[in-house]
């Protein structure tokens, strides 16, 4: 069966750091959001002075995604702060971590932060290979709106699309918004082949796309831009197609 994900996806908790569960955090969103993705190994975790409610955590860095150099991030620490939903890192873990900027800039990772450990990466080798394609189109900008995708007439077209059993694994596409004359552009980044690529690109341009500030109380610019990264993944060869977006 070949199966057609837009992804948007593939959270995977790291269960044995967090003491509750946590929605998923699709990857687009993820990455945008995100100030600093990186791979790399916890060296030592220690008392922030500056803020004796976080705790820093130095980190070695084996690879960048996204964002300038650093050489640690912030967490909240869980024996100064309320409530239950705390993350705990170990010293010597080796993940990938998305993560944001608070106060002052500086970057951290929380509970509901994008992760996983490189361990888990080596059965999902395509989160870093998409990151990679990402990178070499220089997609880094930063922004905290979401895009409403359940009642997208794009995720509904998409499933309308015959199959091409002969196209790359991975698609990326851009879409730019001025949400105040109401029109919709999109481009390649990374395509299939120029006949999907086209079907993919005027079905993003019909389709109507909300964008939510929900995880942030900045006003969304009137022209904002985002990315899809849509997956090809060979299954079964019964020539059947499904489109899946996971939340």
């Amino acid at each position: 069966m070949m199966k057609w994900l837009v992804t948007s996806i593939l959270f995977i908790s790291l269960s044995s750091s967090f003491a509750c569960d946590c929605a998923n955090v699709r990857f687009d969103e993820a990455y945008r959001r995100s100030s600093h993705v990186v791979s790399g190994k916890i060296m030592d975790i220690s008392t922030f002075e500056e803020n004796p409610s976080l705790l820093k955590v130095q980190f070695q860095v084996y690879e960048n995604f996204k964002g300038s150099s650093l050489s640690e991030f912030y967490i909240l620490d869980p024996k100064k702060a309320g409530g239950m939903c705390h993350v705990y890192l170990k010293e010597g873990q080796e993940m990938l971590v998305y993560l944001t900027s608070i106060e002052d800039e500086l970057p951290s990772f929380g509970l509901c932060s994008r992760a996983f450990t490189l361990s888990e990466l080596k059965e999902r080798p395509k989160e870093i290979e998409i990151l990679r394609k990402v990178r070499e189109c220089q997609m880094n900008y930063t922004s905290s709106f979401i895009i409403e995708t359940y009642k997208n007439e794009f995720f509904k077209n998409f499933s309308l699309l015959k199959p091409y059993p002969n196209t790359p694994g991975i698609g990326i596409y851009e879409i730019e918004i001025d949400q105040l004359n109401f029109w919709t552009d999109a481009r390649v980044i990374d395509g299939f082949n120029d006949e999907l690529d086209q079907k993919i690109l005027t079905s993003i341009k019909k389709s109507k796309w909300i964008v939510d500030d929900y995880y942030s109380d900045r006003p969304i610019p009137t022209i904002v831009k985002f990315f899809l990264v849509i997956e090809n993944e060979f299954w079964e060869p019964t020539n059947s197609f499904y489109l899946s977006v996971l939340f």
